[in-house]
């Protein structure tokens, strides 16, 4: 599970969606570790789901990221038929990535058949996260989301005017060796059915989700 929610704050983090605009659902698959899953992310309304199906002795599980438009944050797990729900501090998702240096590159490319532009970002750990960003996609933000506005990789992409949407992200240390990626394989701007973002049964509080 540590993995999976790792795999959950590096999405987040990376990819600075407040999406006013737009109600659909995003499929993405990502990668760390050497391990890959696939994911959904759900938006409406100010609303963000981002939902994991796992399968355990052939029966279907999911681990569901959920921050609500109030602010509030949750995982929620159902696991086996039995639904367990965590709230989640600011101190939970806080972002370590410290910024060193941002970079516009020039470079081009087509996902999804959007125009995308590489964004390079230089963290003080001497790691590098290569960004795909498009604005032309459906998807858009006018703000950092309230959640991610203390996150070091957001603002950076944020102040060089990018208003689009991260379509692919690569995180490689400093010899150029992957250490995570997601990359989005769908968007479907169809509409979500609303009582996905409905805040879940706690059996923990937030001060006991360490």
């Amino acid at each position: 599970m540590r993995t999976i929610f790792i795999f959950t704050l590096f999405l987040t983090n990376t990819l600075l969606l407040s999406a006013q605009n737009f109600c659909g659902v995003i499929s993405l698959t990502i990668s760390k570790d050497s391990k890959t899953a696939p994911a959904s992310m759900y938006v409406c309304d100010g609303n963000l789901l981002i939902r994991y199906n796992l399968e355990a002795n052939g029966q279907a599980n999911s681990v569901d990221y959920l921050v609500l438009n109030s602010g509030k944050k949750y995982l929620k797990y159902n696991i086996m038929g039995n639904e367990q729900g965590v709230e989640l501090s600011d101190n939970d998702i806080k972002s370590s990535v410290q910024v060193e240096k941002v970079m516009r590159t020039g470079e081009k490319a087509q996902i999804l058949g959007y125009e995308c532009e590489l964004v390079k970002i230089l963290g003080k750990d001497g790691n590098i996260t290569e960004v795909w960003i498009t604005e032309s996609s459906p998807v858009d933000y006018s703000s950092i989301a309230p959640y991610l506005k203390d996150d070091a990789t957001a603002q950076s992409i944020h102040k060089l005017g990018l208003k689009g949407m991260p379509l692919k992200s690569v995180v490689k240390d400093k010899n150029g060796f992957e250490l995570s990626s997601f990359q989005v394989t769908e968007i479907n701007p169809n509409g979500v059915e609303k009582t996905l973002f409905v805040a879940p049964k706690l059996v923990v509080q937030p001060n006991q989700a360490r």
